[in-house]
């Protein structure tokens, strides 16, 4: 069957859209959940080209704001996995993938852990790094898992190559949803979760963390909420000063947080000592 014809029949969703400096437009498609589609249109209306993902499984995109454009205007976009891209076949992998202005696949990296990892979040810098947030049930290189879901953020080079992983959580769920960078050099990063050492409200929180964006590690962590549970962060957005302000979903109407990128010393320092020990590399 004509693959063109095959594809109408497919139900297809828009997952994520954006518009470069020329006006070009960056179109991200999924088909039945089953193969992710890039598709470049001139500001006229015009098709430039368009790009499949191919492979003996499947590849799955988790939510909008999955795709963002580099300095270059290449794209880059997440995804996740069952299958095998490049000889790799584990439960389900986080797929990072840049593809040039011009359609040319630049490089697809499928890393994560042997157990389930799904990307929720992208962020790019002004180098051409991406950085991924996600899930996982497993464990990064260096890290050990804390039971359920840990939140992760894996740093992909210009090139291809993963520069760093970051894994942190508690016994529960835990999952970044939305991060933003800084001119501070810190990478911003809000979801929902209880990390360990960390007082909790009830359930599951609103999470906000500051990671060194060179070198991976967390600077500090940051949970509030209600005694109900909160659902987290899904939105993030820093101010010139570097405040971080979040929005989601609370197990209560009373519930409301800001956190700096300075933050007071709230937490005691046996909860300091607590959180270093426990999100410290293994």
């Amino acid at each position: 069957m004509d693959m063109a014809v095959h594809k109408k029949r497919l139900r297809k969703k828009l997952v994520a859209l954006k518009v470069d400096s020329s006006g070009d437009i960056f179109i991200q498609l999924e088909w039945s959940r089953s193969q992710v589609s890039l598709i470049k249109v001139s500001s006229a209306g015009g098709r430039y080209w368009t790009y499949d993902t191919a492979s003996s499984g499947q590849v799955h995109v988790l939510g909008g704001g999955n795709l963002q454009l580099d300095p270059s205007g290449d794209a880059i976009f997440t995804g996740y996995t069952g299958g095998s891209l490049n000889g790799t076949n584990n439960l389900g992998d986080i797929v990072v993938c840049k593809i040039t202005s011009q359609g040319a696949e630049s490089y697809i990296l499928q890393t994560g852990t042997d157990a389930s990892d799904t990307s929720t979040a992208l962020a790019v810098d002004s180098s051409g790094n991406a950085y991924v947030a996600g899930t996982t049930t497993g464990s990064l290189p260096g890290f050990s898992a804390s039971g359920g879901e840990d939140a992760i953020i894996i740093k992909v080079s210009a090139s291809g190559s993963v520069l760093w992983n970051l894994q942190v959580g508690g016994s529960d769920h835990d999952r970044f949803n939305a991060m933003q960078l800084h001119a501070s050099g810190y990478l911003f990063a809000a979801g929902s979760g209880a990390l360990d050492g960390l007082p909790s409200a009830g359930g599951t929180d609103f999470l906000l963390c500051a990671v060194d964006a060179v070198a991976g590690t967390l600077v500090w962590a940051h949970q509030a909420g209600s005694s109900g549970l909160d659902q987290g962060a899904h939105y993030l957005r820093l101010d010139d000063a570097g405040d971080a302000y979040v929005a989601g979903t609370s197990g209560s109407h009373k519930c409301r947080t800001k956190r700096a990128s300075k933050p007071k010393n709230q937490e005691s320092e046996s909860q300091k000592k607590a959180l270093t020990r426990n999100l410290t590399k293994k």
